[in-house]
């Protein structure tokens, strides 16, 4: 094998070491950065909008299993995961808005009471209501 052959190899290998180090430090770095923990993004999105009940079902159990199989699991990169992250944190946030709006369309006292179904009579084009 002729020396720069030799130069070729060593020199590929220590590139293959450092791309290796590198995507370790920033898997490590994101993983940090980037928390996936469940109590963690619910805490996040509730600060953020400032509203605290999710509803039921709670989504804790769920989405416990849902962050630990990415955490163990998916192999994420940086990118990846805050992405994910973000994705998450969104979806906790809406659940939390739109149990506010379900809670208050509840207390609206009801403006009109519908007394029966209406049916529409395609053949006669008549309307009928039914009590």
């Amino acid at each position: 094998m002729s020396e720069k052959q030799q130069t070729r190899i060593f020199e590929s290998r220590n590139f293959g070491s450092v791309a290796t180090a590198s995507r370790a430090f920033g898997d490590s770095l994101s993983r940090r950065l980037w928390l996936l923990r469940g109590e963690a993004l619910s805490a996040e999105a509730r600060r953020r909008t400032g509203l605290e009940g999710f509803g039921d079902p709670p989504p804790e159990p769920a989405l416990s299993v849902l962050v630990n199989s990415l955490a163990r699991e998916a192999d994420l990169h940086p990118l990846g995961r805050f992405l994910m992250r973000v994705h998450l944190l969104d979806l906790l946030e809406t659940r939390l808005r739109l149990g506010q709006a379900w809670r208050k369309q509840l207390e609206v006292p009801e403006a009109s009471v519908i007394q029966g179904p209406i049916y529409y009579r395609n053949a006669t084009k008549r309307f009928h209501f039914s009590a």
